[in-house]
């Protein structure tokens, strides 16, 4: 319910039995239930912009087909305000009540600041993945929700293929994001790409299990990103490809990058 529209039923609800509360003890209960009924409407209505939105859409692709894509706002979240954003190259196993439950959590109690969660859902399906998330994804988060505006407030996250996706688009998009997130790239193969045009920050991270399965995959491929003139931040888990221990990392780094305190925030 809007604020003026609130304030003005409070203002009638009280005024309009005010007068006749002196002909009778009834009518005066009457006046302290609607006194009663305002403040229960005045809590209702601002507590309205403090609750988090998860808001599902459609968006359509240069191919001419619609795909599906998300997004968490956090609470307080304001279209007068840009908000930094993490755009989840495929969001499908992201996108679920328990992950935002957390993020929940995290801001009630002040683990992290603002940030919204933005997901392509569909991409496992795309005959084009990276152009649909790169061209019409992303403009489209960033216009409609005023997020993710300007390149040091833009996350890239990607698991699995999708965190070989991430490290692929990099290459060729190295002003785009401020940090790549690429967690668990068991497949990425970046020998035939050159150097990078500007630096760019890479958090890279893997099992134990992915490693003695392929003991020279990550090695080769951190000094690969290097060579170009990547800047990464490497650790490797205990575990394998695991959604559990992506998302304790994932919710990990976000505090860290997004720290409730930080007032500079883009």
């Amino acid at each position: 319910m809007d604020k003026k529209l609130c304030h003005r039923f409070q203002y009638h609800a009280f005024f309009l039995l005010l007068p006749q509360q002196k002909k009778s003890l009834k009518r005066m209960k009457n006046v302290i239930k609607a006194l009663f009924i305002s403040i229960i409407t005045i809590t209702s209505c601002n507590r309205t912009s403090d609750v988090s939105q998860k808001i599902s859409f459609d968006i359509d692709g240069n191919d001419g087909q619609s795909y599906s894509a998300s997004i968490y706002l956090p609470a307080g979240w304001s279209s007068d305000t840009p908000t930094p954003a993490v755009f989840i190259e495929d969001g499908m196993d992201f996108d679920n009540p328990r992950n935002w439950a957390l993020m929940d959590s995290l801001y009630l109690h002040n683990a992290i600041g603002p940030v919204a969660i933005a997901c392509l859902n569909g991409n496992r399906i795309m005959p084009d993945r990276t152009d649909i998330f790169i061209n019409s994804f992303i403009p489209y988060v960033q216009k409609k929700w005023n997020t993710g505006l300007t390149a040091d407030s833009r996350i890239c996250f990607g698991t699995g293929s999708s965190a070989d996706r991430c490290l692929e688009l990099s290459m060729g998009n190295n002003t785009m994001f401020e940090e790549y997130w690429c967690f668990s790239p068991s497949e990425a193969d970046l020998s035939e790409y050159g150097l990078l045009q500007e630096p760019v920050n890479y958090l890279i991270c893997w099992g134990s299990k992915e490693e003695a399965e392929n003991p020279d995959h990550y090695s080769g491929l951190l000094n690969c990103i290097r060579k170009r003139g990547g800047n990464v931040r490497s650790w490797k888990y205990d575990g394998g490809m695991e959604k559990g221990c992506w998302y304790y990392w994932f919710f990990h780094e976000l505090m860290r990058r997004f720290p409730a305190q930080d007032s500079s925030l883009k």
